[in-house]
């Protein structure tokens, strides 16, 4: 068939900046109290406790991208990720991805990390805890994947992009496979972008190495707004509404 070719390899290059979890979606989990900003950490979260985005491909809906967050503590947060995309190429499915991922987080730094995405039909986990190495009881993150165990330093920040200090971090861990990317941040300066139907002012930051796609954060260091291209130059768009 004629373009399917094409397609292909940009079903490919999408999936792959689907990693870590750009954990999506249309599900619904159990009901979140709402958060105030002003808690955890310190972390600007939104005050009916979600993030929702719509996810666009050149302009067209293919799903979405739906984070939920839960302060039980003065010192833990909880986050819920869920994505469910699907694309079609003449009317007819021809990908689909689904990322379902829960967070813990103490004292400022990841705790725990559980994900399980189904790429197209391939299926991945991601399992991260904190755990103590050593006899000078320092502490790392311990990762479990498909391919064996790794660890990673206490203060790694996952690919769920909301936690804008993402933009301090050298390396990220993948919410999809669990391996470790190496990344370069670049601040690229004020924009006006639409968030919930309204124009609001954004820094945009652009991310190169492992991962190449740019986030923008309000002045509240808020997400509200992502970009990436897939392999043709289509651009995904993340939309917050």
């Amino acid at each position: 068939m004629a373009g399917t070719h094409d397609f292909s390899y940009r079903r490919a290059r999408f999936a792959a900046l689907l990693t870590g979890a750009l954990a999506v979606a249309a599900v619904a989990a159990a009901a979140v109290a709402p958060v105030a900003p002003a808690r955890a950490a310190g972390w600007a979260l939104p005050e009916n406790g979600e993030l929702a985005f719509d996810v666009m491909r050149a302009g067209e809906p293919i799903g979405r991208h739906v984070l939920t967050f839960h302060n039980p503590a003065e010192d833990e947060l909880r986050v819920r990720i869920a994505i469910d995309l699907e694309v079609r190429f003449i009317g007819i499915p021809v990908f689909r991805y689904s990322h379902q991922s829960q967070e813990v987080w103490r004292d400022g730094r990841l705790a725990r990390l559980s994900t399980r995405t189904n790429d197209d039909g391939r299926e991945y986990f991601v399992d991260a805890t904190k755990a103590v190495t050593g006899g000078d009881e320092t502490s790392v993150i311990e990762i479990r994947h498909p391919e064996g165990t790794v660890t990673a330093p206490p203060d790694i920040v996952p690919t769920s992009y909301w936690n804008r200090a993402i933009l301090s971090r050298p390396h990220l861990l993948n919410t999809q496979d669990g391996r470790l990317l190496d990344v370069v941040v670049e601040t690229l300066g004020l924009e006006t972008v639409t968030a919930r139907g309204q124009m609001r002012r954004a820094t945009r930051y652009r991310l190169t190495g492992d991962l190449r796609l740019d986030l923008w954060f309000d002045d509240g260091g808020q997400l509200v707004k992502l970009r990436f291209e897939d392999k043709s130059g289509t651009e995904i768009d993340y939309v917050l509404r």
